[in-house]
């Protein structure tokens, strides 16, 4: 006995050597892709973990178990919550997992969907709330997608009960063998049975426990409910012709039974989502926000100012709108798609005209927020963008426009580089018969505020919108007189009229101070009107022009800052959380100033200087500038800094510093210089040489098996 027992102690612990060795090779072969994201997971946004509450979300609800687990012909389910196999595949599975006891290589896998059915639970186990605050499960939501090693359990136990069947055919078909197939098939049948029982009755657990509004219970269909029925009863007869029918005819009920359930697997993904299809031109055709942002991007609109690289925009625009051609899109496709394909590209449509997240790569506009969820967002881009959020709200997932209900500050849009400003119409009014555009509301201080960009129209005055007391305003013509105006009430509480003189084209207007007692002094909205025509042009107040209004409006900011600038006042934190309060302070400005963090590395910074930066290659892994200044400073370039970008002046390296919390910047001597940023990411290189060595050890541990293969075995 003590033998036998060093025996399998030796067994085990070179089993634990040979799967010790196989994990390291496998590390070793997927190392160019492991090093570099595990440097990007320190620096994310969820390098702290997740919050329980965001951990546990999207969990799998109970309340689904049925639609879930069961082909739902027709019905939308949540994507994260579906995990279906055919019936068949079901039955074959228990039968599969049935022997588990004599057959320990079933375990694995029947441990596979335990787990995974237990952990897709999420909130719904006591287990997940403790799992949630591990290291390493705190990074991760979304509990449903266990369901993916769920199903991938169920298969391999439902092609092991597949196998059972063909060998019982094959080998043999005792009575002793049919009861080891028909107990766990009877045992199928009662729990399919009791599923779709459960389809119906998951109702009443709903009403105490409410699923989420990406996923609320609804009963199975009749289509359902006819589709599993129909499926039950072929099943049933071909397992009845498997393990009494004669053997030539249960030969081929096996393989029947194959095609049963992969035509149930195909008609039961019809409705998912992936093939629910629509027009190619859903992706294809550009819309004419993205036409324009492209258009500007590769300089082809006369006199219209270019960059390199464009500048980004920012979108601020829902998709509560309807797109203007809607009649036209619809008498295009009425014959040609479906009512929710016709639906889908309508919404497609409305996606693209708001630019929404990451739907910019596909023109290659560049824009200052995205979407990722994972491990993007770096850390460092949300702290920086708590500067233009409302207080107490962080992005998490890249995007912005969730937390946005108006412009952000220019200050903060303009260091961006945020040159285009994408909002709807939802928010603008009609008001007898004009059109006030109240996208930017102005509440006036000690300055006065002027329209930035006048359009050449005649009219005869001026209607103010203002919820508080209207400003007086000052108006010069182009013959250079200048008329000062007191707002008239026309109708309502919040529309003025301000008539002019004389019929006159303004070349500027500014919003004046209100008297000191006057507390709420602003307008949400002016515009031009010609009283002799009807006709009306509505303005934007500085900084912003309007350059294209269709189903949504495209402003510039024409304060924007360039992609890459000097400054010549800096600071310096000790981390980007400092950093991003330095920046905060009232006084802060990112024209003048800059916050680097780090270790002091310079000396006292001049404070005031001339200088530019101009960008004369640009790609995302190499940017080279030419700068300019008349004293040393400090050349920010508002592109994110991470690990593995490199800089070099007129050739010789230089220290990258981490500039305003995110960018990039390098200090930079007085006089002209060319400066060179590179990416190049000491991550990558080591990961693709641990890479090139596991690849050499596979193929040595392949020929060396090969080699010392017994020759009957070859």
């Amino acid at each position: 006995m003590p033998r036998a027992g060093a025996g399998r102690y030796r067994q085990l612990a070179w089993l634990v050597i040979v799967l010790a060795a196989g994990v390291a090779l496998a590390a070793m072969l997927a190392a160019v892709q492991l090093l570099p994201t595990l440097e990007l997971t320190g620096l994310s946004s969820r390098q702290g973990g997740l919050s329980l509450n965001e951990v546990l979300s999207f969990s799998w609800h109970p309340i689904h178990l049925t639609r879930a687990l069961l082909p739902d012909y027709g019905q939308s389910l949540f994507t994260e919550y579906i995990a279906f196999l055919p019936l068949t595949g079901l039955a074959l599975a228990v039968a599969g997992g049935w022997g588990w006891r004599r057959n320990p290589a079933l375990r694995p896998w029947l441990a596979l969907v335990l787990v995974g059915l237990l952990l897709a639970l999420g909130r719904f186990t006591p287990v997940y709330y403790l799992l949630g605050r591990l290291p390493g499960f705190d990074l991760f939501r979304v509990p449903a997608r266990w369901l993916a090693i769920v199903a991938l359990g169920v298969a391999l136990l439902a092609g092991y009960g597949w196998q059972r069947l063909w060998l019982y055919v094959e080998e043999g078909r005792g009575a002793a063998a049919r009861r080891e197939l028909v107990r766990p098939l009877v045992a199928a049948g009662v729990g399919i049975a009791l599923l779709i029982v459960w389809g119906f009755a998951a109702g009443w657990v709903a009403k105490i426990v409410p699923a989420g509004t990406e996923a609320p219970y609804t009963r199975p269909t009749m289509i359902a409910l006819l589709g599993w029925a129909i499926e039950f009863v072929l099943a049933a007869l071909l397992l009845s012709v498997i393990l009494n029918g004669p053997a030539e005819r249960a030969r081929s009920a096996t393989v029947e039974l194959l095609f049963l359930g992969a035509a149930v697997l195909w008609l039961g993904s019809r409705g998912l989502p992936y093939n629910q299809l629509t027009t190619p031109e859903a992706y294809f055709d550009l819309r004419p926000p993205q036409a324009r942002l492209i258009a500007l991007g590769a300089c082809v609109i006369p006199d219209e100012p270019c960059a390199t690289p464009p500048g980004r925009f920012l979108s601020l625009s829902e998709i509560f709108f309807d797109p203007g051609d809607a009649a036209e899109i619809e008498s295009i496709y009425v014959n040609q798609l479906s009512e929710s394909a016709l639906y889908d590209y309508i919404v497609a449509v409305k996606h693209k005209e708001v630019l929404s997240p990451n739907l910019s790569m596909i023109t290659g506009a560049p824009a200052i927020d995205g979407f990722d969820g994972g491990i993007l967002p770096l850390r460092d881009y949300s702290t920086l963008m708590s500067l233009i959020l409302p207080e107490g709200a962080a992005t998490t997932d890249g995007r912005l426009r969730e937390y946005l209900t108006a412009a952000p500050d220019t200050r903060w849009l303009s260091l961006f580089n945020g040159r285009y400003l994408i909002t709807d119409k939802t928010g603008d009014v009609w008001r007898e018969g004009v059109f006030f555009d109240r996208q930017h509301p102005v509440t006036l201080g000690d300055d006065p505020v002027a329209v930035a960009d006048m359009p050449e129209f005649e009219a005869t005055e001026l209607w103010l919108l203002a919820e508080g007391t209207p400003p007086p305003v000052e108006v010069m013509a182009s013959d250079g007189t200048v008329q000062r105006l007191l707002p008239q009430r026309l109708t309502g509480a919040d529309l003025y009229r301000l008539p002019f003189a004389r019929a006159t084209a303004p070349v500027a207007i500014s919003l004046l101070p209100c008297p000191a007692d006057v507390v709420d002094c602003g307008v949400s909205a002016l515009t031009l009107v010609d009283a002799r025509d009807g006709s009306f042009q509505p303005l934007v107040v500085a900084p912003y022009r309007l350059i294209q209004s269709g189903d949504v409006k495209i402003y510039e900011n024409l304060e924007v800052q360039p992609r890459a600038f000097m400054v010549y006042d800096w600071r310096w934190a000790a981390g980007s959380d400092e950093a991003v309060a330095m920046m905060g302070e009232p006084g802060f400005d990112p024209r003048r100033s800059a916050v680097v963090t780090g270790q002091r590395v310079s000396g006292e910074p001049p404070g005031d200087g001339l200088g530019r930066a101009t960008i004369t290659h640009y790609s995302p892994e190499s940017v080279v500038l030419r700068a300019e200044s008349d004293r040393a400073g400090l050349l920010v370039l508002a592109d994110a800094g991470y690990p593995g970008w490199q800089a070099s002046i007129d050739g010789r390296p230089a220290t990258v510093e981490q500039a305003d919390g995110l960018f990039r910047g390098v200090f930079l001597p007085a006089g002209e210089h060319e400066v060179e940023f590179s990416y190049r990411p000491r991550s990558l290189m080591v990961g693709a040489a641990v890479t090139v060595m596991g690849l050499f050890l596979a193929l040595m541990l392949a020929m060396i098996i090969v080699i010392k293969r017994p020759a009957g075995r070859q």
